[in-house]
């Protein structure tokens, strides 16, 4: 486990896990309702992650990637 470094954006889903961005370690947490860890969404093209919406339908997430203009989108 790699302790959260720079964190941006969060958001929680309709049962309540809470997805947070990690920038500096290019990547986005996925934690439990009650904020334990349960893992990491990591892409190779995932760069420097910031803002980013979840699709609840389609279980996709929108992510944008800070220093570019890149939108990046991860099937859960």
């Amino acid at each position: 486990y790699i302790r959260p470094n720079t964190l941006n954006h969060l958001s929680v889903d309709s049962d309540q896990y809470v997805y947070v961005s990690d920038t500096d370690n290019n990547r986005i947490l996925l934690l439990s309702p009650t904020l334990e860890f349960i893992r990491d969404i990591r892409s190779p093209d995932l760069k420097l992650p910031g803002s980013f919406y979840f699709d609840f339908n389609s279980h996709r997430l929108f992510v944008g990637q800070r220093g570019s203009n890149e939108l990046l989108v991860i099937h859960l």
